[in-house]
């Protein structure tokens, strides 16, 4: 049985990503030369730079622009709390989601006035 689950994440910059994961309210309980993030009592990311990754791994880090380092999960309670989370860290979220929100009320709104008009006649 897993006790205890660690996922080691290499970085560019640890304080830059202490920043970042400290803003979405997220706990840290630094150690050594990682920073781990603590996601609940079983599961932490330990935080590596780079440099320091890639001694430990024994193999080159990821070059995220060409290729998939990780694909991570996050269940989070609700729509809201995740809607939340991203706004806090992400404003511009925020507006992208009222400019989709507001397209899709539009098209809702074209698809009425269509079904209205032409509806009848379509078989």
């Amino acid at each position: 049985m897993i006790k205890n689950t660690w996922v080691n994440l290499p970085v560019k910059s640890l304080n830059d990503s202490v920043e970042f994961f400290e803003k979405l309210g997220l706990k840290f309980n630094k150690q050594f030369d990682a920073t781990n993030m603590l996601l609940n009592d079983n599961t932490m990311v330990t935080l590596v730079e780079e440099t320091q990754f890639k001694e430990f791994a024994q193999k080159e880090v990821a070059d995220t622009k060409t290729t998939a380092e990780a694909v991570l999960v996050l269940q989070i309670e609700s729509k809201d709390a995740v809607n939340e989370l991203s706004i806090k860290q992400f404003p511009w979220v925020q507006r992208k989601l009222v400019t989709l929100m507001n397209m899709v009320q539009c098209l809702e709104e074209a698809s009425k006035i269509w079904m209205d008009t032409f509806g009848k006649y379509s078989s």
